[in-house]
């Protein structure tokens, strides 16, 4: 699903390995129809290598469990796990036409062990992306496949995944280009990317803590460009409830 791509002055670099809490929480679901500057990029290398960035952002994968279920399907890790560890016993034949897991994009993961759980116990094949190389060396191992990538150009083919879920990083994007020139270009070319590698009917779950704002990521990402856009946009605060619609 990778294309050739440049990433700043190298080419990608693939990984194999793998609360604090903030009272507005805000998820958003978009289904999918039919370059950060120096500075901040070395912003983020620095938190990461004195240990001051955090591991997870806004809150961890267990409170985000039912809505990401309701976002991608009811998942029970545990019995998934357990039967992961058993010998199988399904003829070869039958195994390569089983249903394959979803393919998921985690988008700026940093060091959150978001979806280690999921691809663990294998329910989906997680692909985690940030364009730190100090945080992906500092994640643990699990079978999140990462990559060390630029959200403004995903190296991946069109519809490659079925979902894709941000946890902040977008809100760190718009904070960021707030007093820039091209900031309406930038984003617009943020949102097209996360349109291009979602497949017809793919999701993208954001979580925001600008819920409700003037810098709400549900602005930029669903103004109507005439282009390729959401066919449904669902919004609820994060209180252990999916969301309705």
């Amino acid at each position: 699903w990778l294309k050739p791509c440049q990433f700043g002055s190298q080419t990608n670099t693939a990984f194999r390995c793998s609360p604090s809490q903030v009272s507005a929480r805000w998820l958003v679901v978009y289904v999918r129809m039919a370059r950060a500057a120096e500075p901040l990029d070395a912003y983020w290398d620095e938190g990461y290598e004195s240990g001051a960035a955090p591991e997870e952002w806004y809150c961890d994968h267990e409170t985000l469990k039912t809505a990401l279920s309701w976002a991608f399907g009811p998942v029970d890790v545990d019995a998934a796990a357990q039967q992961a560890a058993r010998p199988s016993t399904v003829p070869a034949v039958v195994a390569t036409t089983a249903m394959a897991p979803p393919l998921l994009l985690s988008v700026g993961c940093g060091r959150s062990a978001l979806f280690s759980g999921w691809a663990d116990a294998r329910v989906a094949q997680v692909v985690a992306i940030d364009n730190s190389l100090p945080a992906l060396r500092g994640r643990g191992v699990s079978a999140v496949e990462m990559l060390a990538a630029d959200a403004f150009r995903l190296p991946f083919r069109d519809s490659t995944f079925d979902g894709a879920v941000d946890k902040g990083t977008i809100d760190w994007v718009v904070l960021s280009l707030i007093i820039a020139e091209d900031r309406n270009e930038r984003l617009a070319a943020l949102r097209a990317e996360f349109l291009r590698v979602l497949h017809p009917g793919g999701r993208l779950v954001v979580v925001t803590g600008l819920g409700g704002t003037d810098e709400d990521p549900l602005g930029f990402l669903t103004e109507n460009t005439g282009e390729a856009a959401w066919d449904s946009v669902a919004t609820c605060r994060l209180e252990g409830n999916a969301p309705e619609g």
